[in-house]
């Protein structure tokens, strides 16, 4: 268990802070009106993310000596997001959306660039929805949790790979409220400056490991962002999870209520890209116990932050720069004894046709010794 886990704050880096592009726009790759009736009028558009990486630790250990193959090049959350928007009468708009991550070196056979056990595709989202011009929007399916999408994105600006958020933290995120998750029906309405959401995750089916089961009752979401002006904005989320939790050995079972709450604030200009949030969770992460009465008995703490400042070249096929810093802490208050520091430089830098390169570095503090670490992403976005 130790191991694993060991492994799995590492695997955290992977992915850090990916600045450049990073609030690239869906690109429309179908437009027609009057397809069925005179008034109907259908759109559907698509954005990526193509990303090799390296990762390249300043010193190996039993940590992280399994990474090692990653030091020639990986693939870090690959994605293609399709989206439909069928507008059948003057306020009503019938939506379809999907997100689907593509491990492109086991397409390819890439050997020594990927785990046999990794998956070649996964699709992280998949939903349908209603959206009315005066009422909102209703939507249906696997869908992203609230508290990512409105608080944490703002600080996760790499796109769903956060190191201080309980998603990555969570071994049940798709069942627990941290992740996309089966089953959501989700509410969405903006009111002038100030943008709330809403959901309700259904019950859902069980999910094992060798231990225990999982199973999620229901769940409940709450979101709002207040926009002071076009740029600077503050986001706040709750999330409460009802789940069951079963031995498979001795068939003990526990019923526990996980709380999560959050709040960001974000600002960003021509130039300027300045984020800060924080989050607390209670019984909602798992402990270092295999015991299933305290196995979610925990309480921590997260916070991020991030600051950069975008010059635009327009020479040499470079569109801009953007150097930046962050910082990220993460710690157990109770369940385990485990807290991360992490301070990070880098410089993002832009090409023509949707190309990126970024170059960072890691200073590292934990209670499992991990080394710090330089990472190198060549990237596509369109």
């Amino acid at each position: 268990m130790q191991t694993q886990r060991n492994r799995r704050f590492h695997l955290i880096y992977i992915s850090l802070f990916l600045i450049g592009s990073h609030s690239y726009a869906d690109k429309v790759v179908y437009n027609e009106s009057n397809l069925f009736t005179n008034n109907d009028h259908l759109t559907i558009s698509s954005s990526g993310s193509f990303r090799l990486q390296s990762l390249i630790f300043d010193e190996y250990n039993n940590t992280n000596d399994a990474l090692k193959y990653r030091r020639d090049g990986y693939n870090s959350f690959s994605k293609i997001s399709l989206g439909s928007d069928y507008k059948f009468s003057n306020d009503l708009h019938f939506l379809i959306g999907s997100e689907t991550y593509i491990n492109y070196p086991k397409i390819l056979r890439w050997h020594g660039r990927y785990n046999k056990s990794d998956s070649t595709l996964t699709a992280n989202q998949l939903y349908v929805g209603i959206k009315n011009d005066q009422f909102g929007t209703l939507k249906f399916g696997k869908i992203n949790d609230l508290f990512y999408d409105v608080v944490g994105v703002k600080t996760d600006l790499a796109d769903y790979t956060p190191i201080a958020q309980p998603l990555d933290f969570s071994n049940q995120s798709a069942f627990d409220g941290t992740g996309a998750a089966n089953r959501t029906l989700r509410y969405e309405k903006s009111y002038k400056k100030l943008d709330f959401y809403s959901a309700y995750l259904f019950k859902d089916t069980n999910t094992s490991d060798a231990q225990s089961t999982f199973k999620r009752n229901y769940g409940l979401q709450f979101a709002t962002e207040y926009h002071f002006t076009p740029n600077f904005s503050w986001a706040n989320a709750y999330q409460y999870n009802s789940g069951k939790l079963n031995n498979n050995t001795s068939n003990e079972q526990k019923k526990y209520n996980g709380h999560l709450i959050g709040s960001s604030l974000f600002y960003i200009d021509n130039h300027w890209l300045i984020s800060l949030g924080v989050n607390y969770t209670k019984n909602l992460l798992p402990t270092h116990s295999n015991i299933t009465q305290t196995a979610y008995n925990s309480e921590t703490f997260g916070l991020e932050s991030y600051a950069g400042y975008k010059f635009d070249i327009h020479q040499y096929a470079i569109e801009n720069i953007r150097p930046y810093i962050l910082e990220t802490h993460f710690k157990y208050i109770n369940g385990r004894n485990f807290k991360q520091n992490n301070v990070g430089i880098g410089t993002a830098i832009k090409f023509k046709y949707g190309l990126g390169l970024d170059v960072e570095h890691y200073f590292t503090s934990d209670t499992v010794n991990t080394p710090d670490l330089t990472l190198l992403r060549l990237r596509f976005d369109y």
